[in-house]
């Protein structure tokens, strides 16, 4: 499980060692680029900390439903769901509220202790806690973070995935494959998420864009891309920001399937180009 594999496109002659410690340095790396969602970790609750409240008045049901939305939409993916129960007048909140899931926030310590290194244990309760929550949710999506599942284990999970994101209008999506297989074909089913509007990629074989795409393969919102040990040629770049008209940051960290790389972008503000570490 999780074994690296002879002829990467990170390294080819490499020994296993070297290869796990600089996947797992870009694991690293790649997590301190994802963007911090906007959500509250739980903390120890204390009753003797709280106010008190004359009646056991509930003043907090008592404001408008935005509100009440945009709390829920705050909290972690399990909290979230769970204030179905408080009352019937949260009782439809979690489903009527933009998601916001990150699926470290589904681990036991809530991601505490950093990104899934090479060789840490699978979570697959995760991967299938995920499936439940995306077919669950009627949409739409604001924020989806998935780092923690080994995907080439879960190809049908991943078709799946891509169509209901695309289908509930995900606007931020962080999709970060699990190694190994550190060059998994990515689906062109992300050509569909048309709504997004940042979109952060790791440890894919990016689609041919040569190929069969399909429609409509546009990213009229799209402003942030980010690419991480993804298997990416000049063209597909090309391709990107042809179909990206507003698109302002550009990054790619890894090791690309070009050289050099020619942009053509009246909306680009940014681009970054970060090689693989040769320690």
């Amino acid at each position: 499980m999780d074994e690296p594999c002879v002829g990467t496109s990170m390294t080819e002659f490499a020994r296993p060692d070297d290869v796990k410690s600089m996947t797992n340095f870009e694991i690293g790396r790649t997590c301190q680029c994802i963007p911090d969602p906007l959500i509250s970790i739980p903390g120890p609750l204390s009753l003797s900390s709280a106010p008190w409240i004359p009646h056991g008045a509930d003043r907090i049901s008592c404001l408008p439903d935005a509100i009440l939305r945009n709390i829920v939409a705050r909290l972690p993916p399990k909290d979230a769901a769970r204030t179905a129960v408080l009352a019937s007048r949260w009782r439809p909140l979690w489903r009527s509220a933009p998601l916001v899931l990150i699926d470290t926030h589904l681990l036991p310590d809530y991601g505490a202790r950093g990104p899934l290194i090479v060789g840490a244990r699978y979570p697959r309760a995760v991967t299938d806690a995920v499936s439940r929550i995306l077919a669950t949710h009627p949409g739409p999506f604001r924020c989806v973070h998935l780092t923690c599942s080994v995907m080439d284990e879960h190809q049908d999970e991943l078709e799946s995935w891509l169509d209901i994101l695309a289908a509930k209008g995900v606007q931020e999506l962080v999709f970060v494959n699990r190694p190994w297989p550190i060059d998994l074909d990515l689906p062109a089913t992300i050509f569909r998420c048309t709504s997004l509007v940042r979109l952060y990629l790791g440890f894919w074989r990016f689609p041919n864009t040569d190929g069969a795409i399909p429609r409509p393969a546009a990213f009229p919102n799209l402003r942030e891309l980010f690419l991480s040990c993804t298997t990416v040629n000049e063209w597909d770049i090309a391709f990107m920001l042809e179909k990206s008209p507003v698109l302002e940051l550009l990054m790619i960290s890894g090791r690309p399937a070009f050289s050099t790389l020619h942009l053509a972008s009246d909306s680009l503000r940014l681009k970054m180009s970060v090689p693989l570490s040769q320690t």
